[in-house]
């Protein structure tokens, strides 16, 4: 029988049938599948790899991201035979960020060179940048990925995984974009002018999320006007906000979709907890509680 993309509803019930069938696990969806548990990775990883022969469409991709976990070592040559063979634009992508998360450095050269031999996969410089971490070819592949940067061969989104190589001439080279006319390309640049700068010491990662029960406003928008955003809090609420706090520098380095508490206080000292989470690099979410909580893990 050939499975097709066409029956996508039907399609992932058999697939889910035989994964039961076979493993003796039952799952109401691929995506709930979680491989990352390792006796679960052990059990269907291998039903995974005979269905790919079968499979088309949105379940191909599903199956594939079943093997974003360290338990799919095993399974590395399988994952580069699919990534080079693989036409599939969506299922490229899963696949280079499979890839990325299981390449060490025994295997680092062979899959540099297929990096310099195919056509440049979704997400190859977010490939590139672990590469860059790997002995074996972190030379070579840094001088590529400057050689890349001085071309102007990067579009903002891509500069955000070259961001992350650590070499003075690629800090030099975000350095000199702060002023950049894309504000993608400038908040990237921030990012990597403030690895290591100190926060505020009135701020620092929450261990918890805020409680919206004592929320009194809650504003999101773009992190180049975050002076603006953070105006109606202290208009409104009387609070007093810190100028370090209201420079924003600390989200420079902060971790996207993680949540950050400011401790500030009113004139009268009542405290209150300002917290922060990035969105993504350049949008910021800001929630006001009435008063701070004290589970919170230090910057």
């Amino acid at each position: 029988m050939t499975w097709t993309a066409f029956q996508t509803t039907a399609l992932e019930q058999s697939i889910l049938a035989e994964v039961r069938a076979r493993t003796g696990l039952s799952f109401r969806k691929i995506a709930g599948i979680d491989t990352r548990d390792p006796g679960i990775a052990q059990a269907v990883l291998p039903v995974i790899k005979d269905l790919l022969g079968r499979v088309g469409g949105n379940d191909r991709r599903d199956l594939f991201a079943r093997f974003h976990t360290p338990e799919a070592y095993a399974y590395l040559d399988d994952v580069l035979s699919w990534w080079t063979n693989e036409q599939d634009e969506q299922s490229l992508s899963g696949l280079s960020q499979v890839l990325t998360l299981l390449v060490k450095d025994r295997d680092a050269v062979r899959v540099w060179r297929l990096c310099q031999e195919l056509p440049k996969r979704p997400f190859h410089y977010m490939l590139l940048s672990k590469l860059a971490t790997l002995p074996s070819v972190e030379r070579e592949v840094k001088e590529t990925l400057v050689q890349d940067l001085n071309a102007g061969a990067f579009g903002a989104n891509e500069l955000f995984f070259v961001a992350r190589v650590h070499d003075p001439r690629i800090q030099r080279w975000f350095e000199g974009q702060r002023e950049s006319p894309d504000p993608k390309i400038r908040q990237i640049a921030k990012r990597v002018a403030a690895k290591g700068s100190k926060w505020p010491k009135e701020v620092e990662y929450a261990s918890t999320l805020p409680d919206r029960r004592m929320e009194l406003y809650s504003v999101e928008g773009d992190l180049e006007e975050l002076k603006e955003l953070l105006a109606p809090f202290a208009k409104t609420f009387q609070v007093k906000i810190p100028v370090a706090i209201k420079a924003g520098s600390f989200l420079a380095s902060a971790e996207v979709d993680r949540w950050i508490i400011a401790h500030i206080a009113d004139a009268a000292g009542n405290p209150f907890a300002l917290w922060f989470r990035l969105e993504d690099i350049d949008t910021v979410e800001i929630v006001l509680l009435k008063r701070a909580v004290e589970l919170a893990t230090v910057h």
